[in-house]
């Protein structure tokens, strides 16, 4: 079973002290000299606090303000599906916010706005009939299923075909902001302008692509043969670190 812990810190204070001595002579006499003896702090994680008790908990994601938290619960005793959970780290409280028919992944919240972003087989699971077909194919037993010859792309990870959605952080006024085929997330949003890059299958394999200011065109990063995956932004967005796949290697 998966649970989340939150980690407390407390804020430790040192004071530096220098100390000064002069030398007389070139003779060092060891018996004058002083043990100086520094204890190591404590650690400061030592105390975790479990935070959930039911189902399988993953990707906590803290608001900006430290004040709720945000989670992926699935196999639950109400529902099966991957569903986004919100808790107010004062009182416990925990708040189901999405009630889909499909899986939730990768929870992002806009440091500009109050918004959620999010990625979810929702609308996939009824749109496409492939997806519906390898969903099938799964539940048959191995010796039902077609060999498959191993190629470059089987080396790669397999994602869910999912779209990104927006929603208000309480999880209303969802909107879809992507429509393909094939897998769409690991969103990131810039932290001064809030431009949006996410990792898409649409162009073949996994490629960057930069949304545009409507969010209604899409537009490629970098162009590379190789499979491009989780785009980050640094904290002051002079970067955006992210993962090329090479297969071969």
């Amino acid at each position: 079973m998966r649970l989340i812990y939150q980690w407390t810190s407390s804020l430790l204070l040192f004071i530096p002290i220098v100390l000064f001595s002069s030398c007389q002579t070139t003779k060092k006499n060891i018996s004058d000299k002083k043990a100086v003896s520094k204890s190591l702090p404590d650690n400061p994680f030592a105390s975790p606090q479990q935070l959930t008790f039911i189902g399988e908990n993953e990707k906590p994601t803290l608001s900006i303000d430290s004040q709720f938290l945000y989670y992926i619960s699935y196999n639950h005793r109400r529902h099966s599906h991957r569903q986004i959970y919100r808790m107010e780290l004062g009182s416990r409280l925990n708040k189901r916010i999405t009630f889909h028919d499909g899986d939730n992944y990768d929870i992002v919240l806009d440091p500009l706005q109050s918004l959620m972003y999010y990625s979810s087989t929702t609308d996939e699971i009824k749109e496409d009939s492939t997806y519906i077909k390898n969903a099938l194919k799964k539940m048959l037993p191995p010796s039902a299923k077609s060999e498959k010859t191993p190629s470059e792309e089987d080396h790669l990870p397999s994602f869910p075909v999912t779209e990104i959605y927006r929603s208000q952080i309480n999880g209303s006024h969802i909107e879809r902001l992507t429509q393909s085929r094939k897998f769409d997330g690991h969103l990131t949003i810039h932290p001064l302008t809030g431009a949006k890059y996410f990792s898409s299958e649409r162009a073949g394999h996994p490629q960057i692509f930069r949304m545009g200011k409507r969010e209604k065109k899409f537009f490629p990063f970098h162009t590379s043969p190789l499979a491009q995956l989780y785009p980050q932004f640094s904290p002051d967005g002079k970067h955006l670190a992210y993962v090329e796949w090479d297969s071969k290697c």
